[in-house]
Parts: C-alpha cells; structure tokens; sequence
C-alpha cells in the first residue's frame, strides 16, 4: 500500500530511517575520536602527514556521496542502497582489527565506499516524507541531524577511553559492532517502509545493473586505496569530481523553468558558504584535538579526559541544542539565508575564542572550559549551517534527482577537507617525533586561530550583505510554491 506524505514526524518510517543513521554515525564518529591519535601513536606518522591523509579521507567519504545518491535514485533504490553501504561499513571497522602501516589504507578505502553509497539516502527517504514548503520538514531534520549527533556523542565518549584502557583495536570494534546493530533493526522494520522509497526502489533489481555496481565498488576500493597516500593526486581527482558534479547540477538547473532555476542557484550560493563553514569544522578531528593534547588542561573535576574525547563536546552541544531549535523553527520565518549568515557569525565567535586563550594560559595550558565554550558556539552555528543544509537542498532542488543533490550538499565539505588541511598544515609538527615547547605550539596555535577568526569575520560581513538579496529570490520562490499549493487544492479536493 503507497505510503501517505504529510504524517507525523514521530511516525514510525521516520524513527527507522532514524535509526540506522544513529547506529552508521555511532561507528563513523567513534572512528574519527581516534584516527588521528591512531596514526601519530600506532602507525607513527607526523601530525603534519596525519592533517594531510585525514583532508584526502574526509575529501573522498563526503565528496563521493553524491555517487551513491545517483545509485539509490536510478539503480537499486534508496532502502537497499542504505544496506548495502552500511554493510561495508561494519566490514571495514572491524578490518581494524588486521590493520597496519601497510594496509590501512584499504579499509579507509572501505569506509569512503561504504559511506559514499549510505549516506545520502537515509535523508533522502525523509524529504520524501514531506512535500515542498511543508514546515515541519525542518524540524524533521533538526531532528534527522539529532540522531547523527547521539549517535556520535556516545561512541566519541566511549572510544578514547577504550582505546586507552584495552587499545585502539577494541575500540574500532565497537564502531563495527554499533553498524551492523543498525543493520539488523533496520531489516526487523523494513517492511514498516512499505511505500517509502525513490522510483528504482519500487521495482526488482536490475541484475546487469546490480552487476555494474559490484564491479564499480570493487574498482574503486582498489583505485582509491592505492591513491590515498599521494596527497597531489587526491587533489586533482577531487578537481575532476568536483568540476563534474557541479557541471551535472548546472546542467539540470538550467534545464528547468526559470523559478526551478533560482531555487538552484540559490541553493548552490549557499553550498559555496557551507565550504567555507566546513574548512573550519575539519579542525575538530586533527588540529583542535592536538591542540587539546599539546595545550589543553586534560582533566574536568578532577576526571582525567583524553584529549580525543574533547570531540564528544560537539554532539553533546548539538543534543542540547536541537529540541529547541527544532521547536523554534516551527514557528520562525527566518530562511535558509539568514540562517546560513548567523551560523558563520558563530563560527567566528567560536574560533575569536580560541583566539583569546593564549591571554589566559597557565604555563602555556589553557583550561578546558574555553574549549566547552569554542564548541558551544560553533555547534549552534552547525545546526544552522550543516544541520539545515539537507533541508535547504531538499525545499529548493527538484524532487526527481532528490539523491544527487543530497550527495551534491555533501561535495561543498570535499573541497573543503583539503582546505582544513591547508590551514592545519601551519600548525603541526612535519615530522614523526619533533618536539616543541608548550609555549611555542600555544603561540603557534592561537596566531592560526586568530587568522581564522579575521578570515570568517569577513565571510560574515559579505554574507550580511548577500543575504537580503538570497531573501528576495526564497521568498518570491515560496510565493510562487504557495500559489501551486493553493492551484493543487483545487484541482485534486473540489467542492461537493
């Protein structure tokens, strides 16, 4: 039986679709809290090479995901295209387990596959649950973007200590373990979904087409293996990636009618913002957590915390933060625009924070509570960014290519994975066991933030300019959605 739009956000379909990016995000941040510790301590590369690796994996998991939105749009559909990547998922953390310097880049290869293919459809099965200039499709993926951020908060606060009590092995396994729970609650409820799906998955399964995609997967996990290492050639495949994603949607958007068009353009102005949002959020995993290790106080209330699981201050923030925001946007008429200018305002104040700590250092260690303070400010400014970012493409792209835009939303934080690493390049140490004082990485440090926060001040001011001009073209587009509205209204529910 077809599936009915406009139900309750609390319904079922959406608690499971929930679900599964709960458990997919409580292995892929737990992963994250340790990478980049995992690299210096375990396999013994430089912070400078860790920050470069890290940009090229970040690059390549986001920067493919619009591939696998095409897959769960056109091929296999977006139910079993969730599956199939969360399955490869699970595989590739519990690969930890045989991992070494050798052979680690074939299971991040299998995470950039794994996530690549899941991660666009789970958002994409919950802007179907909606139709176009539904409100409640905010507060739906506030709430969506709640699950990312419990999901992480629970295995970032888990790992670091595992890793340190029974080592890095065991606390991989945990991620493994954590995707295919995900997995296994997901099939229990599958027939729930019943309905609920884009066009290819309410049809079997091509098997030349399902073949096509074996094969692909196996090419890629093979080629992007073996590229990883070489930063300049990440960097020009992501060129290409990027030029030829960008071309498709330019292609498509001027392919429609000129109101469809603007709700396009004016999208992609504001994936060109998130870029820049994004370089900076890339800190959190690499420089903030060495600066955590090199400068930050290690202990709250007399509670030892590893430097890794400062990360989980990010989730925590985004747990507190969303209820509320999810109740606020119900009633607020703020767009995507303005919201998308305040969210870089707080990025600002979050790393002028950071900034200032070097005023209010103790033997050149910081108190912990300035980065509770940094991580405040800019996981507000990420739900309003990041966490509105799948909404904003769903209420202004079409719904027929839904998948890829999904995907494409995600492409802004490939090119600004290398962006972070350019910017964290000038703070760590280039070669595997340098040393430098405490005084010298915290002036190190804080110059780098102060940089930053001058950099995103002025993307600020530019984006106050822009936005009241992004306003004109989204309320003229909801104008027009509105009078479509009233038009389908009477066409589909005439007087008796």
């Amino acid at each position: 039986m077809p599936m009915q739009k406009n139900y309750n956000t609390l319904s079922a379909p959406f608690w499971i679709v929930w679900g599964i990016e709960f458990w997919e995000r409580f292995g892929f941040y737990g992963f994250q809290a340790i990478i980049a510790l995992y690299f210096t301590q375990k396999l013994g590369l430089s912070e400078r090479e860790t920050i470069y690796l890290m940009g090229s994996f970040f690059a390549f998991t986001y920067g493919f995901i619009w591939v696998g939105g095409l897959i769960g749009d056109k091929v296999l559909g977006a139910k079993r295209t969730i599956l199939f990547g969360a399955v490869i998922l699970g595989v590739s953390y519990l690969g930890f387990i045989f991992a070494d310097k050798q052979n680690v880049y074939y299971i991040f290869s299998g995470i950039i596959i794994g996530n690549a293919i899941f991660k666009a459809n789970p958002s994409s099965l919950i802007s179907k649950m909606f139709d176009k200039g539904d409100g409640r499709l905010n507060s739906a993926m506030t709430l969506y973007y709640l699950a990312i951020n419990m999901g992480g908060l629970i295995c970032m606060a888990l790992t670091p200590v595992i890793s340190q009590i029974y080592g890095y092995t065991h606390a991989f396994i945990l991620c493994g373990i954590g995707l295919f729970v995900g997995i296994l609650g997901f099939i229990l409820f599958y027939k729930k979904l019943e309905g609920l799906d884009t066009e290819a998955g309410k049809h079997p399964i091509n098997k030349t087409h399902l073949t096509y995609i074996i094969a692909g997967v196996i090419a890629a996990f093979l080629i992007v293996a073996n590229i990883l290492p070489n930063t300049t050639l990440c960097i020009e495949l992501t060129a290409v990636v990027v030029t030829i994603a960008t071309l498709y949607f330019l292609y498509v958007a001027f392919s429609l009618e000129s109101y469809e068009r603007n709700r396009m353009l004016v999208a992609l102005v504001l994936i060109i913002e998130a870029i820049i949002f994004y370089s900076l959020y890339f800190q959190m995993p690499t420089t903030l957590t060495f600066f955590a290790q090199h400068n930050v106080e290690l202990s709250v209330f007399g509670w030892h915390v590893p430097a890794a699981q400062y990360q989980f201050l990010n989730p925590l923030w985004i747990l507190i933060l969303s209820p509320i925001l999810a109740a606020v946007y119900k009633k607020s008429k703020l767009t995507h625009a303005t919201k998308f200018c305040i969210g870089t305002a707080l990025m600002f104040i979050s790393y002028a924070t950071l900034y200032s700590t070097r005023y209010f250092a103790t033997n050149a260690v910081v108190s912990g509570n300035w980065l509770i303070l940094s991580y405040a400010t800019s996981s507000l400014g990420e739900l309003l960014i990041s966490g509105l970012g799948l909404a904003m493409v769903a209420e202004l792209c079409p719904a027929f290519i839904s998948g890829f835009v999904m995907g494409f939303w995600f492409l802004a934080t490939m090119i600004a994975s290398y962006v972070a690493s350019y910017i964290g390049s000038f703070i760590a140490l280039p070669q595997s066991g340098d040393t430098i004082s405490k005084q010298q990485s915290l002036d190190t440090y804080t110059a780098v933030f102060g940089y930053v926060a001058i950099g995103i001040l002025v993307t600020t001011i530019i984006m106050v300019i822009l936005t009241p001009i992004l306003n004109k073209y989204i309320n003229r587009i909801r104008v027009i959605d509105d009078h479509k509205a009233d038009i389908d209204n009477i066409t589909y529910h005439p007087q008796n």
